[in-house]
């Protein structure tokens, strides 16, 4: 999965799409987590 390491292709523009992915991905696992209980679904 790539938003677990970060690639670097021929520029340094490019490896931030790892991390922010992974942010992202952690933000909505816990928003998740934290909505359980009131029927709101976050997908």
């Amino acid at each position: 999965v790539q938003g677990h390491r970060v690639y670097k292709f021929g520029g340094n523009n490019y490896n931030i799409q790892p991390s922010t992915k992974h942010a992202i991905t952690g933000l909505t696992e816990t928003l998740q987590r934290e909505l359980i209980g009131l029927n709101i679904r976050v997908t």
